[in-house]
């Protein structure tokens, strides 16, 4: 081992507990580190005064970012983030009767990188335009996710008071719907208003349909009030109210977000080769773009960015027990996600995925499970094509199947 410490951090949101052991001496010190930035850069200048330098290999649980990118910016800590399982079974291991302790935690963190430092991976980060892509990426999903949890408030608010909303105000979440509900807060001032005001509404936000307008002003001819109870309706109209200007303040940020995504992907080095395989645009190229990096380098081979990835299957065997094939379950949901939606997405654009697809659902293969297999196919070129800083040509590709006498080429040519 060639560092001067060995440290294991147990985190916390007021004060970290530090286990520290001098590799030269086997010292052991623990400490206790107050949460804030200048207590971590003091700590930090006093390990690289104490030890003149050298590096210091810290072991930290890999889903505590704040810190993490903290640690980044002192060049001689080498961080090796572990898996918050694998820290609990390592600890475990040696403690059966589930003992929880912070100082505990921290020691056997720091026994991990102690004793199976050959067996870790030292976190190696992403070059800056890489890594931008894929947080502005995330966050994009997290308030997607918030949007949907807010319309599906909506809709159980309206279930309750206003249930002709659900049929009049079109999408939940479109412009459309919140201006209809600030318009028409309930049913009674909707059936009170002429029906050319009401038709002017639906032709102004381009809902210009004639038997769809027909549709809603005959609705409102024939329907009723749900309830007459004020204070149920003074309540919803107040959550509606709410939940409208929340709706609209989402969908403008999700916005926003889409047009910083666009620019970082836009400025990647490797946008047009990643531009260039269907299925890639704006939407998850930036995400692939994330997974991959700018470094042609940073992965081994296409089979270690299939593991990483999670669309590589898993092999069991033990003795004579016959191979087991699984999917992995165990894997990062986003990346994960980002491949078998990419695979969904080139069916519209590629003629060879396509053909893929439809042969194995012939074969009495599942939806996702066709798609984890042409994601792992897509990976393997797209490892190529970075590797060789090559565009995607289908024609190419196409090709090669031909020669192969694969039966995709043999579809394609039918």
């Amino acid at each position: 081992m060639n560092y001067a410490a060995c440290i294991g951090w147990d985190w916390a949101s007021k004060t970290h507990e530090l286990f520290i052991r001098e590799i030269d001496t086997g010292k052991a010190t623990l400490v206790k580190l107050p949460h804030s930035a200048p207590e971590l850069h003091t700590w930090a200048m006093k390990m690289r005064a104490q030890y003149e330098g050298r590096s210091i290999a810290v072991a930290i649980e890999g889903h505590h970012k704040a810190v993490i990118g903290a640690l980044m910016a002192y060049e001689f800590i080498s961080i090796y983030m572990i898996n918050p399982e694998a820290a609990a079974n390592f600890r475990q291991s040696f403690h059966p009767s589930a003992k929880k302790d912070d100082p505990v935690d921290a020691e056997e963190l720091c026994s991990m990188i102690e004793r199976h430092e050959e067996k870790l991976r030292k976190f190696d980060p992403a070059d800056a335009q890489s890594r931008l892509c894929g947080m502005l990426s995330e966050t994009r999903r997290k308030f997607v996710e918030i949007l949907v949890a807010l319309v599906q408030s909506l809709r159980a608010n309206l279930e309750t008071y206003y249930p002709q909303a659900l049929m009049l105000a079109g999408e939940l979440d479109s412009p459309m719907a919140g201006d209809f509900l600030r318009q028409w807060p309930t049913f009674d001032k909707v059936a009170r208003s002429r029906e050319a005001t009401v038709a002017a509404f639906y032709a102004e936000h381009r809902s210009r349909s004639a038997k769809k307008m027909k549709e809603r002003l005959e609705y409102i001819k024939t329907s009723y009030p749900l309830t007459n109870d004020r204070a149920l309706m003074e309540a919803g109209q107040a959550k509606t109210r709410a939940l409208v200007e929340m709706i609209q303040t989402t969908r403008e940020s999700i916005a926003k977000l889409e047009k910083e995504i666009k620019a970082a992907f836009d400025a990647h080095e490797k946008v047009d080769v990643i531009r260039s395989l269907p299925g890639l645009g704006d939407a998850l190229g930036p995400r692939v773009a994330a997974i991959v990096t700018a470094d042609p380098m940073r992965f081994q081979s296409a089979e270690e960015l299939q593991q990483i990835t999670g669309v590589a299957p898993i092999r069991r065997q033990t003795g004579k027990r016959k191979v087991q094939v699984l999917r992995r379950s165990r894997r990062p949901v986003f990346v994960h996600q980002t491949m078998v939606e990419w695979a969904g997405a080139s069916l519209a654009f590629c003629p060879w995925a396509k053909a893929f697809y439809d042969l194995q659902k012939l074969g009495g293969h599942g939806h996702f499970s066709v798609l984890r297999k042409l994601a792992y196919k897509w990976i393997r070129i797209l490892y190529r094509c970075l590797q060789t800083g090559t565009l995607y040509d289908e024609t190419i590709h196409q090709a090669s199947l031909k020669k192969r006498g694969s039966p995709v080429a043999l579809k394609l040519a039918a």
